[in-house]
């Protein structure tokens, strides 16, 4: 979202930052949990101009961001290079020091580092796993001088990722929900672009668009910008089909599960769906008594009932329903799978797929084991997005094949 949302403060904002400052105080690392395609980014940064003294000065904070798909972490002595070059760069310290000896310096000078991880979700990838574990020891040996901010946009307590997360309770120590927001943050948020963007609106259709859109402010915004264009607004353009199918694409399979079912009135769920049930309760996009509270979703939703799950790649980019899925794979899954999905049906040879996947010093990584690796991961993922692992044929002495089933 624009700097619309950081310009206009809100209740849920301000009660959420005082909980997290709290944390902070204390020396404990924040896992925060926020729907998909939220502010996270402006609240993070809003977060960061206000908090850079603790609530009672005892310390300077000192707010680092660390991107894990953009380092190259093997060990722990990497991400302890990085933070001490963040740390020169910002004059912080004047000269490279051991890492001990910059969290001495850090107790004197009483500055905390705050770790702040936006792109969080990108740590339950298999090519940040090392990621991961630098960053547990380093907060497990180092706290409360370094602590940790991690923003995800899926749910870190599912079954499915607590094997990931049960080796780490380091990130664990405090989860909080930043959920949609509510009608009163919402109908002031609707007054605030309208009036920064010269659009009459009258109250019944303030109304409308927070019955249809809930506390979804990427929706809300586009159909403002809608009715500042032409006078009026339409759930199935282009713009806001896309936003609604990115939603429903970025949801787990046992959230979308759950959200059939409640459309449909069916009401057995199983483990996980019950899990995701509370899951999306505390991120409001259901009521405590299981409606949807944003229910410009339900038409898309009912109609991937009807999809036939296809994969599909255009512009060196695989789609699942006109959705790019690129971002949930790690680079070299993504690359065998867009060999595959672009010559569906066609054999690639383990050959050819060496060289998608290592286009540089090919026959210094390839090797058979690492590729049925590389698939085999691509394999595990598929399910997620409800597309059948045996989509990815073995071809005994030859290769593999994508097809559709």
């Amino acid at each position: 979202m624009s700097g619309l949302a950081q310009s206009v403060v809100t209740n849920q904002y301000e009660q959420a930052a005082q909980s997290w400052k709290a944390m902070l105080d204390i020396g404990d690392n924040l896992s925060i949990l926020f729907f998909p395609y939220s502010d996270r980014v402006r609240r993070i940064e809003q977060f960061i101009s206000e908090n850079k003294k603790s609530q009672k000065d005892e310390y300077h904070r000192i707010f680092l961001q660390i991107d894990p798909l953009l380092l190259n972490i093997e060990e722990k002595s990497d991400l302890m290079d990085n933070i001490i070059k963040k740390l020169e760069n910002k004059k912080i310290i004047h000269k490279k020091d051991s890492f001990e000896a910059v969290i001495k310096q850090l107790a004197v000078k009483k500055i905390q580092i705050v770790l702040i991880v936006l792109t969080a979700d990108s740590l339950l990838l298999q090519s940040t796993k090392f990621f991961l574990a630098a960053l547990h020891e380093i907060l497990y040996e180092n706290n409360p001088f370094i602590v940790s901010v991690c923003c995800f946009e899926v749910d870190i307590t599912h079954p499915q990722y607590a094997a990931i997360f049960r080796q780490y309770p380091q990130l664990l120590h405090s989860i909080f929900y930043y959920p949609l927001y509510d009608k009163k943050d919402t109908e002031h948020f609707i007054k605030y672009v309208a009036k920064k963007w010269n659009v009459a609106m009258t109250h019944p259709q303030i109304d409308h668009l927070i019955a249809t859109c809930g506390g979804k402010w990427w929706f809300i915004k586009d159909a403002v910008r809608q009715l500042r264009l032409q006078k009026s607004w339409n759930e199935d353009t282009d713009g806001m089909v896309y936003r609604k199918n990115m939603v429903i694409q970025s949801l787990l399979s046992s959230e979308r599960s759950v959200l059939l079912k409640l459309l449909t009135g069916r009401k057995i769920f199983n483990e996980e769906e019950q899990h995701s049930i509370n899951h999306l309760i505390k991120l409001r996009l259901i009521s405590d008594d299981n409606h949807l509270l944003v229910p410009i979703l339900r038409k898309p939703l009912l109609a991937s009932v009807r999809s036939d799950h296809a994969l599909t790649y255009e512009n060196n980019m695989v789609y699942l329903n006109q959705v790019p899925i690129g971002s949930f794979f790690s680079r070299k899954e993504i690359r065998a799978l867009k060999i595959l999905v672009s010559q569906p049906g066609t054999i690639i040879s383990r050959e050819t797929l060496a060289q998608a996947i290592w286009p540089a010093n090919t026959n210094a990584n390839y090797s058979d084991w690492a590729i049925d690796q590389i698939i085999a991961r691509v394999r595990k993922r598929l399910p997620e997005f409800e597309i059948p692992p045996a989509s990815i044929k073995s071809i005994r002495g030859k290769g593999y094949m994508y097809i559709q089933l």
